[in-house]
């Protein structure tokens, strides 16, 4: 399926994305993982657009939340997130 963000190849239910898919999009993104109602949601990896991994990790409704890792120059950073938000960004640590 193809919109004017990018390309989505997987899983559909109801004319939606829903079970396992991956995402690229125009600007070079990509997200690979699972996908409930048109969403994603569960677990999933996104991609910066050089293809190194930005997070990888639990997703709901399109965010970052619960347990993930995030990758900066390639160096691993477990954390827990909450709606997009690494966990010690909101508690100020």
């Amino acid at each position: 399926m193809t919109d004017p963000k990018g390309e989505y190849v997987g899983d559909f239910a109801f004319g939606e994305k829903h079970g396992r898919g991956t995402y690229d999009s125009r600007n070079g993104f990509r997200y690979e993982g699972t996908y409930s109602n048109g969403q994603r949601d569960g677990v999933g990896t996104i991609y910066n657009s050089d293809n190194t991994i930005f997070y990888k990790g639990e997703i709901d409704r399109n965010l970052p939340h619960g347990k993930g890792s995030s990758y900066v120059s390639g160096t691993e950073v477990k954390s827990t997130w909450v709606e997009g938000i690494d966990y010690k960004e909101l508690a100020g640590k």
